[in-house]
């Protein structure tokens, strides 16, 4: 009865897919970075969906994703593993019609001469993975012999549209692709992710684009208004009752009442859940249309609730308690708790058997 429960709207990542791709327009293809298992939500699930509509191309973190999406995905998809790459992995991306993305110079002189298709990861000013330019030059001359599906890389400051840092980077970007064209006239190029792909009206959308956590509605920077949400989670009351003015609330008595009476209702969810801790003391969880402070800490599965003023129906034990749905979103809290969306999605502990996971469409 007091588990909690996220619910999935894989109809809303669809059409946020597909409102992504009238955005960018027809030149643009997008793709769908399904990474941690989709953030969590469940890749296998989200994956097939996503080919119903006309997604192609499908990034993940590591070959043991790629072969996750393999398992529900037809053979004319391409999967990229966006890191790690070593010798013995060669045999499964033949088998498998999987795409290595290529950081260093060491993984492209291990993969060089195998006749695989090859994605190079360029490092443009992010300072993580990707080829630098001394690399470039050092294996300039035999990039015409290998298929190289795509140049990409990945921008530092694409939440924020103002950041002068993000033409840098692209700047640093457009001159890589000139000195690889010289020898791939053909190659394509992608250089925008979620946020990216809403800067200066398209300039950092190239051949393809790399929606993350856009697909679920959301993005770390300006919230898009076509995008939908498809995430809620809820939780339900486990006890309530009323205490007097100046009682302590939590570990470290980390809240005081200050009325003469406060109801309390203690929701079943916690930070083990994936509930934020930077959530005590300053967040809030809606009961129907009201929403109710978060009064003392966060505790591992347990959050206090002040439900003085909203109606005893809506707070009762066993009634639901929403973190964040349609109308309370997410990106409220990555906002309030100046966290983004993706590291609060991530966190949730989807694979245990305290979340029931329900999927729509």
């Amino acid at each position: 009865m007091f588990r909690s429960k996220i619910i999935i709207d894989l109809n809303a990542i669809c059409d946020n897919y597909i409102s992504i791709q009238k955005y960018v327009g027809g030149k643009t293809e997008v793709s769908a970075v399904l990474k941690a298992n989709a953030y969590g939500l469940g890749a296998k699930f989200i994956a097939p969906k996503l080919y119903d509509v006309g997604c192609r191309h499908f990034w993940v973190a590591y070959l043991s994703e790629a072969m996750v999406l393999r398992e529900v995905l037809p053979y004319d998809v391409d999967i990229y593993v966006l890191q790690g790459f070593e010798s013995n992995d060669v045999n499964l991306l033949k088998r498998h019609k999987i795409t290595q993305v290529i950081n260093s110079k060491d993984e492209f002189d291990l993969i060089s001469g195998y006749d695989l298709p090859i994605v190079l990861f360029v490092e443009t000013g992010l300072n993580r993975l990707g080829l630098k330019e001394n690399e470039i030059e050092q294996i300039i001359d035999k990039i015409k012999n290998e298929d190289i599906r795509y140049i990409i890389s990945h921008l530092a400051c694409s939440g924020d549209t103002d950041n002068k840092y993000n033409s840098i980077q692209k700047d640093n970007f457009n001159d890589f692709l000139s000195k690889i064209r010289q020898y791939k006239p053909n190659v394509k190029a992608s250089l925008a992710a979620s946020d990216g792909i809403f800067l200066e009206f398209g300039d950092y959308c190239y051949d393809l684009v790399r929606p993350g956590i856009a697909l679920y509605g959301f993005s770390n920077g300006k919230k898009q208004s076509f995008l939908k949400n498809a995430i809620s989670f809820e939780s339900k009351v486990l006890q309530k009752y009323t205490i007097p003015k100046n009682t302590p609330v939590g570990y470290g008595n980390a809240y005081i009442t200050n009325k003469s009476s406060t109801k309390i209702a203690l929701v079943s969810a916690g930070y083990a859940d994936g509930i934020p801790y930077q959530l005590s003391n300053c967040g809030f969880v809606a009961f129907g249309e009201y929403s109710a402070p978060i009064i003392g800490k966060v505790s591992m599965d347990l959050v206090t609730c002040d439900v003085t003023n909203i109606p005893d129906e809506l707070t009762n034990p066993g009634c639901t308690a929403i973190f964040f749905n349609d109308y309370f979103l997410l990106s409220d809290i990555g906002s309030l708790i100046k966290e983004p969306v993706s590291r609060i999605l991530s966190g949730f502990k989807l694979n245990s058997n305290r979340i029931e996971i329900s999927y729509i469409g």
